[in-house]
């Protein structure tokens, strides 16, 4: 995959600011938040690389917003990506594996000398299904990581054609997080992502998809440097292959219905039902509902994602009954035989 090198931790002239500035009315007072020009539209190429528009499903990718703080002005300089494994979610739930290499990632800044005076202004996320809102797990991931009264969340919904929205929260007089309105808003619009000079390079950001080239350099290439290119447009063709091919994969997956493998055991004396919580309709979902006879359990997309659910059962139950799991315009019907207890 293509890598884009960005820039060194230091203060930025007024014409690499991007025009994107917003004003954060918080529980630090009003703060101007700006951003290097180019910055935006990296995150937008970045949470957009696990997005298949066709079927509006897609991976969750986050990363930490690192930059410097001047009275009240905020200046976001640079950014990394939040590692997963290959084992991680859809949604952006962390395992422990992963939270452990955030929590290294968040101490390596004081030492890395590409990031010298850099601070963590906060962290943001993308949300591939639904509107750009915090939910309640991106609060306790907040306060988990980045509980200093200044640091602020940004969630970004991906699109390939229009512009890319991400809403920005902070926590306001209260020291609380309004989930569900976002202290101000972005439109992050398709670009060109901005090249950094020469001498400002640093590290590269892995996943990062390169939407500008460079200009071809005036001296004469030697027979080594055109072979070197030869090669590379070999492997961005047979690269571009394999995504397409696994760009139709993935949609065809996601058109594709695929079974919650909802079932019912029991558990001692409790009835315990469970499901796939890795299941594409699952993980996408905020609610559910659990139909046992004629009572009605609403589950919540916490709940959803644990994949398991124990099930109250009354005295006296001598009939088999039917118990029903419905998410969204889906159901999955298991049987509960009374026998088998």
């Amino acid at each position: 995959m293509a890598t884009i090198s960005i820039p060194q931790a230091v203060a930025f002239p007024s014409r690499d600011l991007s025009k994107d500035s917003v004003w954060l009315d918080g529980s630090q007072g009003i703060v101007e938040l700006s951003w290097r020009a180019g910055t935006l539209q990296q995150i937008r190429t970045f949470v957009g690389s696990t997005y298949i528009s066709r079927s509006g499903k897609g991976d969750d990718v986050g990363g930490i917003l690192l930059g410097r703080r001047d009275g009240d002005n905020t200046q976001v300089l640079t950014w990394r990506p939040i590692v997963r494994g290959k084992d991680a979610t859809s949604h952006f739930y962390l395992n422990s594996k992963e939270e452990q290499s955030l929590s290294k990632l968040l101490q390596s800044v004081k030492s890395d000398s590409s990031l010298e005076n850099m601070e963590v202004l906060g962290w943001f996320r993308s949300r591939t299904k639904g509107e750009p809102i915090l939910e309640e797990h991106d609060i306790k991931f907040h306060e988990q990581f980045f509980d200093k009264p200044a640091q602020f969340a940004m969630v970004v919904r991906p699109s390939h054609q229009r512009p890319a929205a991400a809403a920005l929260f902070v926590r306001n007089s209260k020291n609380e997080f309004d989930r569900h309105n976002p202290t101000a808003k972005l439109s992050l619009k398709p670009g060109p992502v901005a090249l950094p000079e020469e001498s400002e390079l640093s590290e590269s950001i892995p996943g990062v998809l390169l939407e500008e080239s460079q200009a071809p350099s005036s001296k004469p290439f030697s027979w080594l440097a055109a072979l070197a290119l030869t090669t590379a447009a070999a492997i961005v063709a047979v690269g571009c292959i394999l995504m397409l091919q696994w760009t139709e994969k993935r949609a065809t997956a996601a058109n594709t219905p695929e079974s919650f493998g909802f079932e019912l055991v029991f558990d001692g004396q409790d009835l315990k039902a469970r499901w796939n919580p890795a299941a594409n309709t699952i993980m996408s979902a905020d609610t559910a509902q659990l139909l046992l006879g004629g009572e009605r359990l609403q589950l919540s997309h916490s709940e959803l994602v644990q994949g398991f659910l124990r099930v109250p059962l009354k005295d006296g139950l001598v009939a088999d009954t039917e118990v029903t799991l419905k998410v969204g315009n889906r159901e999955e019907v298991a049987q509960l035989i009374v026998a088998a207890r």
